[in-house]
């Protein structure tokens, strides 16, 4: 590992970016791969090098360390919440502020329920931090995103009229904070979720 890291990265012209980007991808997909036997913590960069078919030298060509693919494969995670969030978006009744929560709890518990081996060995085998850090990132993503959606709809359906300050932090606490008592209890009802949530948004009033 030592001396791969020493190696000359920039002997390597730089590639086209679509190409480049197809190769990125199909390293975090040889990456999850692996992950189905072995965990994140465990794998080397040869054992990638060897599912894609390269050289250590050129694995280090799209992505100089770990960490960088580490944080890849966070990003891909992110991306396909947020795909389910798009679908939603395209079939929400805008002003359905009962349907708003009820996704935050569905996606959610999706996010629990995520059997992929990528999910799975961000949790297991030493990878917290990992599984921490999509938390993290998929908290700031979806609440972003109902910024720029549910929250802009409210806003014009009650003349610009929030029911509290500070949205965008408050549906980042939410969020994660549904994971993790997802997490702890899952049994906990759709009901009491969507509660929970009017509750914290002051939103009671609109159910």
């Amino acid at each position: 590992m030592q001396a791969a890291a020493t190696e000359d990265k920039s002997a390597f012209a730089p590639r086209p970016s679509r190409k480049r980007s197809r190769k990125s991808d199909e390293i975090v997909q040889a990456v999850i791969d692996i992950c189905r036997n072995k965990g994140f913590s465990h794998i080397t960069i040869k054992d990638i090098a060897k599912q894609v078919g390269m050289t250590r030298s050129l694995f280090y060509h799209y992505f100089p360390d770990k960490e960088t693919l580490a944080q890849a494969m966070v990003d891909k995670s992110v991306n396909q919440v947020l795909s389910r969030m798009e679908e939603w978006n395209r079939k929400r009744t805008p002003g359905d502020v009962k349907g708003a929560l009820e996704t935050v709890v569905q996606v959610a518990r999706s996010i629990i329920a995520d059997n992929s081996p990528l999910r799975q060995q961000m949790i297991h085998s030493g990878n917290g931090g990992l599984y921490t850090r999509f938390v993290d990132q998929v908290s700031t993503a979806i609440a972003d995103y109902f910024c720029r959606t549910a929250v802009q709809d409210f806003a014009r359906h009650h003349q610009d009229q929030l029911p509290i300050d500070h949205v965008r932090e408050m549906l980042i606490v939410l969020i994660s904070g549904f994971i993790t008592l997802l997490r702890v209890q899952p049994d906990t009802s759709d009901e009491t979720f969507i509660r929970m949530a009017a509750q914290t948004l002051h939103l009671e009033p609109y159910l």
